[in-house]
């Protein structure tokens, strides 16, 4: 499990939390090191290895047991033990856990990934970037709608929509 926030350590607004779900640790490390490393907002991000660990932790099973509420899933397919697709479908289909926004991040494409996965439910479909230029402007984008932008359930939605209001007065 990773933790981090803004890069200069500041914390101001409230706490955004990602958890990652990624079989790769260069991937995760490129993900934090280079992506995640733009984000202005107060962030957590969590890695698990893998769709069964990843459930353990959203229904804070075992090593889990104190896990926090994620803001925002990002989900590799392509794992082993439990792939990002099987863990997509218990996800959605909880009722608790299918509030909880699950990106689908993958290096592949293919029509019927895309197909599968907004068909289980994804609430987006995102093909891994090939540059790190892409990542950052990829993870800007996340922050922008994810956490300006979009309110989510069980947070404050007057401190949201401020915090948005003023990424546009800002501009």
């Amino acid at each position: 499990m990773l933790r981090s926030g803004p890069a200069d350590g500041r914390v101001v607004g409230t706490l955004f939390r990602i958890l990652v779900v990624d079989d790769n640790p260069a991937n995760v490390h490129l993900l934090q090191q280079k992506g995640l490393s733009s984000i202005a907002h107060p962030f957590q991000l969590d890695w698990v290895k893998d769709g069964s660990e990843a459930l353990d932790f959203l229904f804070r099973r075992d090593s889990h047991a104190n896990a926090p509420r994620p803001d925002l899933v990002l989900m590799d397919i392509n794992m082993p033990i439990l792939n990002g697709l099987e863990a997509l479908r218990v996800i959605k289909g909880d009722a608790e856990l299918r509030l909880i926004p699950v990106i689908m991040f993958s290096t592949s494409a293919e029509p019927d990934e895309v197909w599968q996965s907004y068909h289980a439910y994804a609430n987006c479909y995102v093909q891994k970037p090939a540059s790190l230029e892409c990542l950052v402007k990829l993870i800007g984008a996340i922050e922008s709608f994810w956490m300006d932008f979009a309110i989510l359930p069980g947070r404050s939605v007057a401190r949201q929509t401020a915090e948005g209001q003023k990424q546009c007065d800002d501009s």
